[in-house]
């Protein structure tokens, strides 16, 4: 590319250039040969006229001293120098009085008509000063110069008065047109061959000029250009002169530090924005109004087991496995619910399936996305999807870890019982190996096994309510029950740390419809909450309460309390900000909040640094519900 613009540069260039010397050239050659024509003329006619007033004064010379002969030997003489043809002298009349050819005496020069007679004067008018080429009859190309000789004063006596004749004759010479002609071309000649050494020196000079100055910088340019074009953005142009190419470098060189300022601005930005969205665990797309997939992150890939670089681009081609949009008739399709419903967020439960073929149930939020481009708005959909699979893992792994926390608690709270069921035991086994067996003592013994044996199944019973599956279906739970027996599971744990846990519950016993697990799941991951914000121990208040249709549920503790920074965020997954070295997972809040809504409830916190926390959980009252049904 680089080599073709320097040839076309230089052909154009060096095309140019001849054409236009040449003309140059050409036209200043036909003016310089008719000036020199003109030149030659004139030269012949101011020799001419020269000579014949050389002759005229010799005629007058001769004409008083009557020296005839004499002038005839100056004409002949004449005739004899180089380059001179012929020599005339005639009267008015035309006829030949002195000439160098003899044999031309007393003939009468060519009249009107005759090739050799358009400069000639005409016999009825006077003769006139001229010079012009004519072809003699022998075929001699000549410069023919006629000059009059005019009548004077002293020649009145023999040619009469001037008035009436002011011509005494015609002085014709014939001068040899080859050999002025062979001079003007061995003149033109050596002009040519200047002009020519001039051209082929401007060329040249053209040429070296174009290549250095011109061709060779805009080459560079237009190299730099290409690479730039083709995403090397940090080509440069080196940049060696003032003049306009070397002012064109520099403007290409600021556009180009520019333009990567730019781009390497847009590419970290784009960067962020995707670790950004892959930080996210549940799947992210961003899907345009023709169904294209502008940007998704890793978890909805791994989600779909796509690969990232070799995908197709339609949505519907992606998650549902079609080759044409999905029918809104048989999928919820989002981009269509958000289109006809006024642009407002849309929540569906969707069948996917993987790139395997595999269904996958998923619960997909979508929201739509405006944005500016080349001055019109145009909107995208955003759409968070959910695998309910791994939702319903992750709130079980969640409540076998919570579990796992309360494993020293619970062993201390079996290992009492145990303890004295043992001593009773050895008791018992003592009184029955003895000669006097106490049957009420024995009995007393198995009444205090039977007791310890009832509270280990009540707390193995509590324990089994608290990992009892997710699936099971809600139904109106007591809450102070709930209450009671996850907060006794927690007695112990907060019992080490120098915490007292007080119950004040609501003395009617509110009921709300909700799943006895998740409600047990759900007090006891405020309970710990408030554990781990209490590092210096204190107190922890759990009151139940009836507010008209509603039961609610607080949680107060006097701990270290909630930073401004921190509130926004508490709900958020993953968040965690204990002030004890374990760290947590951030999902306790999370859930709890997820469970509370998913039954229409609330969850609400008050909090400040130094101030402690007070969350309050707000359910429908069953009971209530159930009286307004029956009225």
């Amino acid at each position: 590319m680089i080599e073709s613009i320097k040839k076309s540069l230089s052909k154009k260039y060096l095309v140019g250039l001849t054409f236009g010397l040449v003309g140059m050239s050409l036209a200043f050659l036909l003016l310089f040969q008719r000036m020199y024509q003109h030149e030659l003329k004139q030269l012949g006619s101011q020799t001419s006229i020269q000579i014949n007033k050389l002759l005229q004064a010799s005629l007058e010379n001769a004409m008083l001293k009557r020296d005839l002969p004499g002038l005839a030997r100056i004409v002949q003489r004449l005739g004899e120098q180089p380059d001179i043809l012929d020599v005339v002298i005639a009267n008015p009349a035309g006829e030949v009085r002195f000439a160098s050819d003899p044999s031309r005496l007393g003939k009468m020069l060519p009249g009107n008509g005759s090739p050799q007679c358009k400069i000639c004067p005409d016999k009825d008018g006077l003769p006139t000063e001229s010079t012009d080429f004519i072809h003699l009859d022998n075929g001699t190309e000549a410069l023919r110069s006629i000059n009059p000789v005019h009548n004077k004063q002293p020649c009145n006596q023999c040619h009469g008065p001037t008035a009436k004749h002011p011509v005494n004759g015609v002085l014709l010479i014939d001068y040899d047109a080859g050999s002025i002609r062979k001079r003007a071309r061995n003149t033109t000649l050596m002009l040519m061959s200047s002009g020519a050494v001039i051209v082929l020196i401007t060329v040249i000079g053209g040429l070296w000029f174009m290549r250095h100055v011109v061709v060779k910088p805009l080459a560079n340019l237009s190299a730099a250009t290409y690479a730039f074009s083709h995403g090397i953005l940090s080509q440069r142009v080196a940049v060696n002169s003032k003049d306009e190419v070397g002012q064109l470098g520099h403007a290409f060189n600021d556009m180009a530090e520019t333009i990567q300022s730019h781009v390497e601005k847009i590419q970290q930005n784009e960067a962020f924005l995707q670790q950004l969205i892959d930080a996210i665990p549940d799947g992210i797309r961003v899907i345009d109004s023709d169904f294209n997939v502008v940007l998704a992150n890793r978890a909805y890939y791994e989600l779909l087991k796509l690969d990232k670089d070799s995908t197709p681009t339609k949505c519907y081609e992606q998650s549902h496995g079609r080759d044409a949009p999905c029918p809104p008739t048989l999928i919820a399709c989002p981009l269509h619910e958000i289109r006809h419903k006024g642009f407002v967020s849309h929540k569906s439960i969707q069948t996917m399936y993987d790139r395997s073929g595999n269904s996958i149930s998923t619960e997909v939020y979508s929201a739509p996305l405006f944005y500016l481009h080349k001055g019109k708005k145009k909107w995208m959909i955003v759409e968070s999807i959910r695998d309910l699979q791994k939702e319903i893992q992750l709130s079980h792994e969640l409540k076998l870890s919570a579990i796992g926390q309360l494993a020293a608690g619970i062993a201390h709270e079996i290992h009492n019982p145990l303890g004295s069921i043992r001593l009773a035991l050895h008791a018992t086994l003592r009184s029955l190996s003895g000669d006097n067996c106490d049957k009420g003592q024995v009995r007393e013994y198995l009444g205090l096994v039977d007791h310890e044996i009832d509270r280990c199944i009540d707390i193995t019973a509590r324990l089994l309510k608290l990992s009892a599956s997710a699936t099971d279906i809600p139904q109106p739970v007591r809450i102070n029950k709930a209450i009671k027996e996850t907060a006794s599971l927690l007695q112990w744990e907060a019992s080490q740390d120098g915490i007292d846990i007080e119950l004040q519950l609501d003395p009617t016993d509110p009921r709300v419809i909700i799943t006895d697990s998740e409600i047990r799941i759900v007090v006891l991951n405020m309970i710990q909450n408030a554990l781990h914000a209490m590092p210096d121990g204190g107190t922890i208040q759990i009151r139940s309460e009836k507010s008209g249709s509603q039961v609610k549920i607080h949680f107060i503790d006097n701990g270290i309390g909630i930073s401004a920074e921190d509130m926004p965020h508490i709900f958020d997954p993953f968040f965690s900000h204990r002030v004890i070295e374990e760290k947590g997972t951030g999902l306790g809040l999370t859930i709890c909040k997820t469970i509370v809504e998913r039954y229409d409830g609330h969850l609400h916190v008050e909090s400040a640094p130094g101030k402690g926390a007070h969350f309050t959980m707000t359910l429908p009252d069953t009971d209530h519900e159930i009286s307004e049904v029956a009225l």
